[in-house]
């Protein structure tokens, strides 16, 4: 599994925060995926947004380098989060049995199609938790980062708060995909 789209990489080639989905698919998959950190820089000039003439191709000479890790033992880097994580949702499950016979149905969302019930969505531990595998995967990207000689990142970006408090930055409706881009 490549965590590649659970990173945000800030304009300065900083890696920013990981976001959780990538945890959900660890603590979630049965059995224990593999994992292979990779990182990939240099995207950002092959087809950067503010290219104006001929938008459709790359830039000729844009250097990427990409970067894999060693395997991740699964079960040793992730295990003790991994049975957090199936307490927490059988002690989930239960509640929502409980609730479910005293009011004569179920009260509240049901796991339906990979959606999680609030309390494994929004609860305290369960955060903790996804927020934990993401810091992990993080740290193994940050090593191959390291070995590429790239200079220690900002210790702030790697916490979703500090992008929660960015000020809103103009946006521009991208002509390649549709996505909104921040306007610098």
């Amino acid at each position: 599994m490549f965590p590649e789209g659970a990173v945000h990489q800030h304009p300065t080639v900083d890696m920013r925060y990981f976001k959780w989905g990538v945890s959900r698919l660890i603590l979630e998959s049965e059995p224990t995926p593999d994992v292979v950190p990779m990182f990939i820089d240099g995207n950002q000039h092959l087809m950067p947004e503010d290219r104006k003439f001929l938008r459709i191709l790359p830039r000729v000479g844009a250097r990427i380098r990409i970067a894999f890790g060693e395997r991740l033992d699964g079960e040793e880097r992730f295990g003790d989060l991994r049975q957090r994580w199936k307490g927490l949702v059988s002690r989930s499950r239960a509640a929502r049995s409980t609730q479910g016979r005293s009011s004569g149905g179920l009260d509240g969302p049901a796991e339906v199609m990979g959606e999680l019930a609030d309390d494994l969505k929004y609860g305290e531990e369960a955060q903790e938790i996804r927020i934990e595998v993401a810091r992990r995967i993080r740290e193994e990207v940050l090593k191959l980062r390291k070995e590429l000689r790239y200079p220690e990142p900002d210790a702030t970006f790697s916490l979703a708060e500090t992008w929660a408090n960015e000020p809103e930055k103009k946006k521009y409706k991208s002509r390649v995909d549709d996505a909104w881009v921040n306007q610098d």
